[in-house]
């Protein structure tokens, strides 16, 4: 159920104030549908008359002979003198005690408006009673007045269930007499409304945080030095500690933000290289190890074609060679450098083939 069909059942439930005709007080509701299909109240009343109030607050006086029952056996009530079926008088059923105006309006809230009860929950909750949407079993409204509604709601885990009251004030004040439950549905209206854009703004925040907390986590196991098995032309540093520490500056650079484009270019080249690059996509690459004699690079690659699957991804890791040993720093660095800057030349050159490709088959199109 929408809002706006929820707010328009609520005005309508709520406006349907009986009254009997001789006390002038509020007494005891039953369900009652009105000619225009909706559920409404009727009060049992000793005078088999009554005053009902609309929703545009128009007051009608109907007795025993506006209510029927109708072919499917629904017991309802049509507006004064219009056609109708043979009244039966047990549709009334027992007297029962009078009801508080604003009590009924709460037991209308709390049973036609239940996902916006939720939603006001989770959005207006103080910051130490953060909520879920997923986490609430139950939630009803504990009290409702002209400058705030206080919503009950229920919390169930394995160890049991713990009850909250989550208070939330109205932007506009309610007066206590004329239109009392329109105003206030207005405001859960209203409230509902902006609800609906925080918790939106929150889940976009939420999923931004996850993804990048996941970036992270996949960046790590891809620098990850376990488990990699190294080919036979690896070189370690050795005794030589300048040479080592440098491999280790060299591998944090090509880690860097500024460096990741070029590392999943080589990355790239290296899955072209053994025939996998029109079945698999990188998706995520890292420089693992860097040594005197190349690099160590690991990726997430992604199925290119699932058939509407779910594609598959794996982790694999690339050894991509200098051709040569570089003993020294300076020689290590122009090693690094130069395949860099080839991988991206041969990426650019992939580009404008690509391009021409897409320009000719357009122009045969035409």
């Amino acid at each position: 159920m929408t809002m706006m069909s929820t707010r328009s059942t609520l005005l309508f439930l709520a406006s349907l104030l009986i009254f009997d005709n001789d006390k002038q007080q509020a007494t005891a509701f039953t369900p009652l549908t009105i000619s225009n299909g909706r559920v409404g109240w009727v009060a049992s009343t000793t005078r088999r008359s009554a005053t009902i109030y609309s929703p545009d607050g128009v007051a009608h006086a109907w007795d025993e002979d506006d209510f029927f029952y109708d072919e499917t056996g629904t017991l309802n009530a049509s507006p004064p003198n219009s056609p109708h079926n043979v009244y039966q008088e047990s549709g009334f059923g027992p007297d029962l005690e009078e009801l508080d105006p604003h009590k009924s309006l709460k037991s209308l809230i709390s049973k036609e408006a239940m996902p916006e009860l939720a939603r006001l929950a989770v959005a207006f909750a103080p910051p130490d009673q953060a909520l879920e949407l997923d986490e609430i079993e139950h939630v009803e409204v504990l009290s409702v007045d002209k400058d705030h509604i206080q919503i009950e709601v229920v919390l169930c885990e394995r160890d049991g269930c713990v009850t909250l009251a989550i208070p939330v004030s109205f932007p506009s004040p309610c007066g206590i007499e004329d239109k009392f439950s329109e105003c206030v549905i207005d405001n859960i209206d209203l409230l509902n409304t902006v609800a609906h854009e925080d918790l939106a703004k929150l889940d976009s925040l939420k999923n931004r945080h996850e993804d990048v907390a996941h970036d992270t986590r996949t960046m790590q196991i891809l620098k990850s030095t376990s488990d990699l098995e190294l080919p036979s032309w690896w070189e370690a540093p050795g005794l030589d500690r300048v040479l080592a520490d440098e491999c280790d500056n060299v591998r944090n650079l090509l880690n860097e933000l500024e460096f990741q484009d070029d590392v999943k270019c080589l990355t790239e080249q290296a899955l072209a290289n053994v025939g996998g690059c029109n079945e698999w996509a990188v998706d995520k690459a890292a420089c693992a190890m860097v040594g005197p004699a190349g690099l160590m690079l690991r990726a997430t690659i992604v199925e290119i074609d699932a058939d509407g699957n779910e594609p598959r991804r794996e982790q694999v890791a690339f050894p991509v060679g200098f051709g040569r040993s570089a003993p020294t720093i300076e020689a290590l660095r122009a090693a690094v450098l130069g395949m860099v800057a080839a991988a991206s030349s041969a990426e650019a050159s992939a580009v404008a083939v690509q391009a021409n490709a897409d320009d000719e088959a357009a122009r045969l199109r035409r």
